[in-house]
């Protein structure tokens, strides 16, 4: 922040900056680009609105402020209801694969990376930059980058293996139909034509992706609705979590 006078002139650097919003990291770049005389003559204050009844009518569709309330609590409710559902299913997760014993080959791990890569390059894309621009403002290589993605990858193969087999103990199955629905849905998102989306999708080999997601998502439904949760006291919490931390050491 620059402290200036009115009709006081002052020279200051003008920077220009950039930044990528990834994924899985981020990089900040900062570029000087000369220096600039600023002259200050006016200077502003925002003037915000009253919260009353007219309020609500310019912002929102309701004819009273406290209808825009209500529903702004509600919508916050069904936000943190979603947030606390999301935990639990990570949890669930967590607890599961914890306590199995998978054999991962290294193959499944390297797909996987590969995967993520490109879903990493396609992020980077849509921002329109590259991935071996973004390895150059980090001052890093591919070869790094893939091992960064080692564990998750790992992780997430285990967490699908696990997941696949009780999916088939239990006869968790993904229709077409649900497979047409997810596509729709996406299709909505991004504004393509159903039609076309699939072509694209199925030309791409991606159509076995989305259905796996989708049988993923059903069979962590399914085990979160079986799931017995007790409400532990303070101090049960903290030795759950020392003794969570202990193991994740010893395996590191």
């Amino acid at each position: 922040m620059i402290m200036m006078k009115l009709n006081k002139k002052k020279t200051v650097k003008n920077v220009q900056f950039s930044k990528f919003i990834i994924k899985f990291s981020a990089a900040l770049l900062f570029i000087a680009i000369g220096e600039e005389n600023v002259l200050i003559k006016e200077v502003k204050r925002k003037v915000l609105p009253e919260v009353n009844d007219d309020f609500a009518k310019e912002v929102s569709e309701f004819e009273a402020l406290e209808e825009l309330k209500e529903d702004l609590r509600s919508k916050i409710g069904v936000a943190k209801e979603g947030q606390a559902q999301a935990k639990l299913q990570v949890d669930i997760l967590d607890l599961i694969t914890e306590g199995a014993e998978v054999e991962i080959p290294l193959v499944m791990i390297e797909e996987r990376i590969d995967r993520m890569l490109n879903e990493f390059n396609f992020s980077l894309q849509n921002q329109g930059a590259t991935i071996e621009k973004y390895l150059e403002a980090i001052s890093s290589d591919l070869q790094t980058l893939r091992e960064s993605f080692r564990a998750q990858a790992s992780k997430n193969v285990k967490t699908e293996l696990v997941l696949e087999a009780i999916a088939r103990a239990e006869g968790i199955e993904v229709t077409d139909e649900e497979l047409d629905e997810e596509i729709k849905r996406y299709a909505q998102n991004i504004k393509k034509d159903f039609v076309e989306l699939k072509t694209i999708l199925a030309e791409r080999g991606e159509l076995l992706v989305i259905r796996e997601n989708i049988l993923w998502q059903k069979t962590i439904n399914w085990l979160t609705k079986r799931a017995k949760i007790t409400v532990a006291k303070g101090e049960e919490v903290k030795e759950k979590s020392k003794k969570r931390e202990k193991k994740v050491r010893a395996k590191e």
